[in-house]
């Protein structure tokens, strides 16, 4: 397995997200060995921006399908 390296605006965007749906850090490390398996299966030598969004939807459709509501309100 290849180590998780991320760049410094990769971070800070997992950072963000995490913040704004309320997620915890458990959560983050969850979304990073996501993306570092996503990155896996489709021979990227690094975590990619692409692969951070696919494993960002997949922890959110696991949230609505287990029940998790996000607090976030948006336009309120």
């Amino acid at each position: 397995m290849a180590a998780a390296m991320l760049s410094d605006e990769q971070e800070r965007f997992i950072q963000s997200i995490c913040f704004k749906e309320r997620w915890s850090n458990r959560t983050m490390v969850k979304l990073i060995r996501i993306a570092r398996t996503i990155a896996d299966l489709v021979g990227e030598q690094s975590i990619s921006e692409a692969s951070i969004s696919e494993a960002i939807d997949y922890l959110r459709i696991a949230s609505a399908i287990h029940g998790y509501k996000s607090e976030v309100v948006v336009g309120g």
